[in-house]
C-alpha cells in the first residue's frame, strides 16, 4: 500500500512538472500491479488527455468511473476531454453531464448542478446540431429528474419549450429550403 502511495505521489509530481509522458508511464505501471486503483486511472486519463491521446484518456476515465461511480473527479475529467473535441463526442458529453448533475443534485449542490447543466447547454448550442441542442434543453424541463433541483434556477418551462420549438422550426425550415 505504501509503495502505491509513493508511486501516486511520483505521478502527481510528474503531472505538476507537466511531464505527462512520464506520468502516463508511471500510472500504467501502477495499474499493472493494481488494476483497481482509481487514482491511477484518473492520473492516467489526465496525462493521456494532455498528450492528446483522447481515446486512451477516455478509456482510463471510464475505468475510473466504473471503480467509483459516485466520485466526481473522473466525470469532470471526461467533461474536459469531451469539450476539447467540440461536437465529436457531444452525445457522450450529454450522458456524463447528466450523470454528474444527478450526483450533484443528490448531494444538494444546486449551484454546481446548475453550472454543469448551463455550461453543457451553451456548449451544445455552439457545437452541436439543433437536435443535440434540444436534447440539452430537455435537462431543465419538468420531465427531467434534475428539475426539482434546478427549479427556480433555470428559465421557466414555457421559455424552454419555446426555445425547443424555435429550434425545431428552424431545422424544418432549413430542410424545406433544401
Amino acid at each position: 500500500m505504501s509503495s502505491s502511495k509513493a508511486a501516486l505521489k511520483s505521478i502527481k509530481s510528474a503531472i505538476d512538472k507537466c511531464d505527462f509522458s512520464v506520468a502516463a508511464e508511471q500510472a500504467a505501471e501502477v495499474l499493472r500491479h493494481d488494476s483497481k486503483n482509481y487514482t491511477a486511472y484518473v492520473f492516467l486519463g489526465f496525462a493521456r488527455d494532455k498528450l492528446d491521446q483522447n481515446a486512451e484518456a477516455e478509456s482510463a476515465y471510464r475505468k475510473a468511473t466504473n471503480i467509483k461511480p459516485g466520485d466526481l473527479q473522473a466525470l469532470k475529467g471526461l467533461i474536459t476531454l469531451y469539450e476539447k473535441q467540440d461536437s465529436e463526442k457531444l452525445d457522450e458529453y450529454h450522458d456524463v453531464v447528466h450523470q454528474l448533475a444527478e450526483l450533484l443534485a443528490a448531494s444538494d449542490d444546486r449551484t454546481q448542478c446548475q453550472t454543469v447543466v448551463d455550461k453543457y447547454e451553451l456548449f451544445a448550442k455552439k457545437h452541436g446540431s439543433r437536435a443535440q441542442y434540444r436534447h440539452a434543453l430537455e435537462l431543465v424541463l419538468p420531465s427531467s429528474n434534475l428539475y426539482d433541483t434546478l427549479e427556480g434556477r433555470v428559465p421557466r418551462p414555457s421559455h424552454t419549450y419555446t426555445r425547443i420549438l424555435e429550434s425545431a422550426e428552424a431545422e424544418e425550415k432549413e430542410w424545406i429550403n433544401t
